[in-house]
């Protein structure tokens, strides 16, 4: 109960702040990989830039974000865990991009595009143990973590050799057709 009357203050907060600014959260999973990414949005006066981890927002406050940000992760299937089974991040994640005002707006960087897809795979435990994640759903796609020896990128085909990373990932579109991308 205690946790809930912070995320409810800190969430109040958020309510009153300058209107004029955007404010944007940065889901901040244990496994975060370049942090900053986040530095022009953090450096721009028109921005809040808020990391969360534990404290997932109230289903209320979806009117006052701006957008939502999943970063890279190092470990992409353990932080789909961990929003998936110790945090509530996943339904509001479902809720924000499904809002009734038109869809909040969800950005996935790296690791954190990937999970937005249907799954992601690491068949040779490349990452940690072997096996299959269930992603979020809202794309797509599907990633296969692979060995560094090349990176393949659908729809369009093409290598690039990689020569200092111990890993790659290849996320391929589930469907036939390419995603579209609509402005709002």
């Amino acid at each position: 109960q205690e946790k809930n009357q912070t995320q409810q203050q800190q969430c109040q907060k958020g309510k009153t702040r300058n209107k004029q600014k955007n404010i944007v959260i940065v889901v901040a999973y244990p496994h975060v990989a370049i942090t900053s990414d986040m530095t022009p949005l953090e450096n721009d006066n028109d921005f809040i830039v808020e990391w969360r981890r534990d404290v997932v927002p109230p289903k209320e406050y979806i009117p006052y974000i701006s957008a939502i940000i999943l970063p890279g992760s190092r470990l992409t299937r353990l932080d789909l865990e961990w929003l998936r089974n110790e945090t509530n991040w996943i339904d509001f994640l479902h809720d924000y991009v499904q809002d009734g005002s038109g869809g909040g707006t969800l950005l996935g960087l790296c690791g954190g595009y990937q999970m937005m897809g249907q799954i992601v795979a690491d068949p040779n435990g490349i990452e940690g143990e072997a096996g299959i994640t269930n992603g979020l759903g809202l794309l797509p796609i599907e990633t296969t973590i692979e060995s560094a020896e090349c990176k393949i990128v659908t729809p369009r085909r093409g290598v690039l050799l990689l020569d200092d990373q111990k890993y790659t990932n290849a996320t391929q579109s589930s469907e036939s057709s390419p995603i579209k991308v609509h402005k709002k």
